[in-house]
């Protein structure tokens, strides 16, 4: 019971900083379109006195258009993190699930300069409990962008290996205490849920998921 308690924290914690991450990033949308909508009004009590050329309403008009699909990319890649709940287990691409993943860090690594970079097959297929592993890469890939120095280069990888799905974790800079930490929190409570093995390294990290 303790076990899944603690997994079931873990993916709570998961989806809480996706959450948090997403209601900030679309509180930035709605300003950005709020300020613009406000320019249009100004634009419009302009008109009445001056000529005003198409150039600059549709500028606005861009800039609010551009604001309002990025809120809704946002929007639909919470709804997919929020989906992997829907069934217990389940089959999903992995190249699907680390696109997913490294966007909703994007935040996260624009704060230190840092440049994430997605590598794996878009024919590899997984079949596990979805939430738990979207909160496993999840939080592996925050805590290594917490222990990256400013302006480092990560690296998410998946391969298809003797018939076990990896995904490795690489940062040239990480510092060593990451992999303690790792090691030492409960991440290591999904990594007994889902049979996932880490293997750890001077400057990466991988799990292993075994077939299905």
């Amino acid at each position: 019971m303790h076990a899944n308690a603690t997994a079931e924290a873990a993916c709570i914690e998961a989806f809480s900083k996706v959450c948090a991450s997403i209601s900030h990033e679309i509180k930035n949308t709605m300003a950005i379109i709020n300020e613009n909508a406000g320019l249009l009004d100004d634009l419009v009590m302009m008109s009445g006195g001056e000529n005003i050329s198409a150039e600059r309403v549709k500028a606005v008009s861009d800039t609010i258009s551009m604001q309002v699909k990025r809120t809704n990319v946002m929007m639909n890649n919470l709804n997919r993190f929020a989906h992997s709940h829907d069934y217990e287990t389940g089959q999903e691409n992995l190249h699907d699930i680390l696109t997913l993943i490294v966007s909703l860090t994007v935040r996260q690594a624009a704060q230190k300069s840092l440049e994430i970079s997605t590598e794996c097959s878009e024919n590899i297929e997984i079949n596990t409990r979805l939430l738990p592993y979207y909160a496993l890469v999840y939080l592996t890939l925050r805590l290594l962008i917490d222990h990256s120095d400013d302006r480092d280069k990560l690296t998410v990888k998946g391969e298809l290996q003797d018939g076990c799905v990896s995904v490795c974790f690489t940062a040239p800079c990480v510092a060593a205490q990451f992999m303690t930490d790792f090691s030492e929190n409960q991440l290591q409570v999904l990594v007994a849920m889902l049979n996932v093995e880490s293997r750890g390294e001077t400057n990466s990290l991988r799990l292993v998921l075994p077939p299905a």
